[in-house]
């Protein structure tokens, strides 16, 4: 019986493993995240593999002979590369030029902004040989005030290219970070943050821009070095502040954990890293997708939502502002309100018209000008 003889159809309720997916559906940003996800789907699988080939022997088993080293610089054939996605995380970074470490392996390369291999070898190898680049004035001086971008789980930092550019239009040094997001835990992501951070000479002011997962990295960073007197502002653009529902909901079924890998896995249950992150440390502000009403872009999420976050989950205790923007998760970083809102955060300390929490609170010596 159909609805054209009285009965009205069954409801279905959502699967665990699809409720991110019919989300991201609505939206028309399936394929981008089915591709990703075959693509995080495999990775799993090849990382499994490697660390069990580099696993090192048990006491008591008989060593194989060593190889003798044939470490030395090694300035590569140039070729392209993807510029790390799930594979490769960033070291050092300046004016768009990287050195990045494998997942797999205790290796590094250094790549040029256009993402072409120049140098692979150990960090010390490849430092030389980036050294020598800006001998030669290959490499521009960088600006003294420098915004840190961190991208969320499953994607990468070419997810920030329309906001990067438009703070590199702001004459601000942008630094977009790669970093395996499924590859390892949220304390493993602090840590490489924090030798990036580490490698940044000449910045006066350091401020950070993170898209959700990212977000949790940086107060994990905060956490863990709380003394860099260059931190500035921070403006988290939809994060998981409070624990999600569909990070709930994902952590009942197995493949939603192995597809998370360990960060994801901290988003939920007893492996919730949430009570163990204090407030920031610096002045932030907090921007949330979402349409303004009681529903949302999920149909599946109570409450309002960017379609994966619900507005009640960014919020955090201590922040100088807040602002809903219409816009969905996927690409809600690249809305032109919340460009124009993140400049006036960190210029500012307020997102401007539309903001709803707390007063101005002006850094030393905050930039003038319009947008």
């Amino acid at each position: 019986m159909n609805a054209e003889h009285g009965m009205k159809p069954r409801a279905t309720e959502p699967s665990l493993v699809g409720l991110h997916s019919l989300s991201i559906i609505q939206h028309s940003a399936f394929s981008v995240q089915h591709w990703l996800l075959i693509l995080v789907f495999v990775l799993r699988i090849t990382s499994a593999v490697a660390r069990e080939e580099t696993k090192p022997p048990a006491p008591g088993a008989p060593r194989q002979m060593e190889k003798p080293s044939t470490s030395h610089r090694r300035f590569s054939l140039p070729l392209p590369t993807l510029g790390g996605l799930q594979f490769w995380g960033d070291e050092m970074i300046y004016c768009g030029w990287r050195i990045q470490r494998s997942c797999f392996r205790h290796r590094y390369r250094l790549i040029d902004p256009s993402n072409i291999r120049r140098a692979s070898g150990t960090y010390e190898e490849c430092e030389e040989a980036f050294r020598s680049l800006v001998d030669k004035n290959i490499v521009r001086p960088r600006s003294d005030e420098t915004v840190v971008l961190l991208h969320g789980l499953f994607r990468s930092r070419r997810s920030f290219r329309g906001l990067a550019r438009h703070l590199a239009e702001q004459a601000y040094e942008v630094v977009a970070i790669e970093y395996p997001s499924t590859q390892a835990s949220i304390e493993k992501h602090a840590a490489q943050l924090a030798r990036v951070i580490g490698r940044t000479d000449g910045a006066r002011q350091i401020h950070f821009v993170t898209h959700s997962l990212g977000g949790l990295v940086v107060r994990c960073y905060f956490r863990d070095h709380p003394d860099d007197e260059r931190i500035g502002r921070l403006v988290m653009i939809a994060p998981p502040n409070r624990g999600t529902y569909i990070s709930e909901r994902m952590s009942r079924a197995p493949l939603g954990n192995f597809f998370a890998g360990p960060a994801g896995r901290q988003l939920a249950g007893s492996n919730s890293i949430y009570g163990s992150l204090p407030e920031p440390a610096c002045e932030f502000g907090v921007i949330a997708g979402g349409r303004g009403t009681p529903r949302g872009y999920s149909r599946f999420l109570p409450g309002d939502d960017d379609g994966v976050v619900r507005v009640e989950e960014t919020r955090l205790d201590g922040m100088r502002d807040f602002l809903i923007v219409p816009a969905i998760h996927t690409f809600i970083m690249n809305d032109t309100r919340v460009k124009r809102a993140v400049v006036q955060f960190l210029r500012t300390g307020r997102f401007g018209e539309g903001a709803s929490v707390g007063p101005p609170a002006p850094v030393g010596d905050a930039r003038p000008g319009a947008l």
